[in-house]
């Protein structure tokens, strides 16, 4: 995992709404699906790291609220799609080291690690 430097997360952050908001006429719709399918705001996601050269980052949730600090992991290819929810930066690093040692398909996948 590459982790984004302090000064490129207001980028990066605008970027992934950017991204996900693409193929929408009103920004709006997507907060609004965002909030209902996880609770949280596409505007309130700050990504800060990427597996190296792939379009998937961890992203942490600034808003406010009961999911305030929640972690998930995002691919370009679902832009309308957060999964690994957890509950804390903690919680999503742990699921991410726990996932390679044992050899979790999903968890590999996101870090771009393929086996046989």
């Amino acid at each position: 995992m590459r982790f984004y430097r302090p000064t490129d997360l207001a980028t990066q952050r605008n970027n992934l709404f950017n991204f996900i908001a693409r193929t929408e006429d009103d920004p709006e719709n997507v907060d609004a699906y965002f909030r209902e399918t996880y609770g949280v705001a596409a505007r309130d996601l700050l990504p800060v790291a990427e597996p190296a050269h792939h379009s998937r980052c961890l992203v942490i949730n600034l808003g406010q609220g009961e999911r305030f600090g929640w972690c998930f992991q995002w691919d370009h290819d679902g832009a309308f799609e957060l999964e690994q929810a957890a509950p804390s930066f903690e919680a999503a690093l742990k699921a991410l080291t726990d996932g390679i040692a044992k050899r979790d398909a999903s968890m590999l996948n996101f870090l771009g690690v393929y086996l046989d």
